[in-house]
């Protein structure tokens, strides 16, 4: 043990390991970002959003096919068009803006620790525990807003506590506050609670009064204003509307998602497999032993992320909005609280014994979550990808090679249609039962159906048999309609005439 001493104190050993961990968790974060097709809701709508926009020309709005999109700040979006122009619209160009902020939140998560307790294992601890969870690693394979904002709300942190002493960095407090609003919006003020709290236990105040913070103010401004002011002159009442009734107003009044108060809780326990259990172990451990422990730095950083994340957590679960990528933003906090609290028994551990068994433990637990994050790329882990993704990925790329501009598709009742649109490149037009049993076709349900206005016999060979993986699609025709089902296995499926 003292050898593995040695080797942590040593700073070229140290150096070996973080540039291999670096190296090792790009290529995780980045490989096969392809493997799965996009998903609803949020995956399929960013994606139609980002290629209608591309398609428009018009980079300052957001459309989705040709009408506006005011849904979300323009942030990633403007990142994934960028990627997309190089990569082309793919899962891949799409997906990659979410990846390489994953990569710089595993690392800003490394230089926090490190800032606030100059010790160089537990920064490299801390990351790790954060790369190693499995859910973290899902969201940042997906298009999706949270990743980058947790991103840029660390990085205010960061740049925070480094002004404490280095009053010039400062300066970049509120414009990486101001970028955090432009991610998606106001989700970047969790940066508030958290910084107040960590500049309560370390007794850091007079970062306000430094004019270098609230010069960075104006350039905040110059950030945020702009694009502001150019969609209220596009759209004027509708932006309005649209963009701050949706974001704020019915997240925080009406809701949507899971409706349980206990969900986060409850959500935590499921998705930070492992990491949660250890969590909660160590939180009673270090509080009880926090008085054998000398370095009362440690001992802070502990308190601070575990309060932060203790109270971002009763933010959301007081919110009617609950949805569970929204707890993203407690990652590094949650990482940062367990990398603390293994190090800090590490250091009061004074037999041997008890130190190999806590490096068996981590590496058990990190073996696991490496397994359980792998998974995703099996499409093992369908946290949020459906049975049918694939298949409406298939079905909607044909139409898309097969039909015309003008075609129109139709979807019964389906919560899947965002799916087929975004390959089919197509709006699809949703329709009730209610419509399909007027016109004497009905259908028994569970099933999804699909029509286009003309006939697209594509789902077979020319000799009239179908492919064999489209053996549970069939094809019928109302008057000059084509109706497309498929349906869950060997379900049957009634049609009247």
């Amino acid at each position: 043990m003292n050898q593995v001493q040695k080797i942590l104190n040593n700073k070229k050993y140290l150096t070996y390991l973080l540039v291999a961990s670096f190296i090792f968790v790009s290529i995780f974060y980045i490989w096969n970002l392809n493997k799965l097709p996009l998903t609803s809701y949020d995956e399929t709508t960013y994606g139609i959003a980002i290629r209608s926009t591309i398609n428009s020309g018009q980079w300052l709005s957001s459309y989705k096919y040709n009408e506006p999109w005011i849904n979300s700040p323009p942030i990633y979006f403007w990142l994934a068009m960028i990627s997309s122009k190089i990569f082309n619209v793919t899962e891949f160009a799409l997906r990659l803006p979410s990846a390489i902020f994953a990569i710089l939140t595993i690392v800003f998560t490394y230089f926090l620790t490190k800032k606030l307790t100059n010790k160089i294992t537990l920064a490299w601890l801390s990351a790790f525990v954060l790369s190693m969870m499995p859910y973290f690693f899902i969201t940042s394979r997906q298009v999706r807003l949270d990743v980058p904002v947790t991103f840029f709300i660390l990085a205010t942190i960061l740049a925070t506590v480094t002004g404490w002493r280095k009053p010039k960095y400062l300066y970049w407090t509120f414009p990486l506050l101001a970028i955090a609003f432009m991610t998606k919006s106001v989700v970047a003020f969790l940066f508030l609670p958290i910084i107040l709290l960590f500049s309560f236990f370390y007794k850091k105040w007079d970062w306000f009064r430094k004019p270098q913070l609230w010069w960075g103010l104006l350039i905040s401004l110059l950030i945020v204003m702009p694009w502001h002011w150019h969609q209220s002159i596009m759209w004027g009442k509708t932006f309005w509307q649209l963009y701050m009734g949706r974001i704020v107003w019915n997240k925080i009044n009406i809701g949507f998602g899971d409706t349980t108060h206990f969900y986060y809780l409850q959500k935590l326990w499921e998705i930070t497999q492992p990491w949660w259990q250890l969590f909660l172990i160590l939180i009673i451990t270090t509080l009880i032993s926090w008085k054998f422990y000398k370095n009362k730095k440690i001992f802070k950083l502990f308190l601070a992320s575990l309060l932060s994340f203790a109270v971002v957590l009763i933010f959301f679960s007081l919110s009617p909005t609950r949805i569970s990528t929204y707890l993203l933003p407690v990652y590094p906090l949650l990482a940062m609280t367990i990398a603390t609290g293994i190090y800090y028994i590490w250091q009061i551990s004074k037999k041997n014994t008890a130190r190999i068994l806590y490096i068996l433990t981590i590496l058990i637990l990190s073996f696991y979550s490496l397994l359980l994050s792998s998974g995703y790329l099996k499409n093992v882990i369908e946290q949020f990808h459906y049975p049918f993704d694939n298949t409406n990925k298939d079905i909607g790329s044909i139409i898309s090679q097969n039909s015309a501009v003008d075609d129109k598709i139709y979807q019964l009742d389906g919560p899947l249609g965002d799916v087929l649109s975004y390959y089919a490149q197509k709006p699809v037009i949703i329709i009730s039962k209610d419509q399909i049993i007027n016109n004497q076709i009905f259908i028994s349900s569970p099933a999804w159906l699909y029509l286009t206005d003309k006939s697209l016999p594509i789902f077979f060979y020319s000799n009239g048999q179908p492919k064999p993986q489209y053996e549970n699609i069939k094809l019928y025709y109302y008057q000059d309609n084509l109706i497309l089902l498929y349906t869950l296995d060997d379900l049957k499926i009634d049609i009247i005439r």
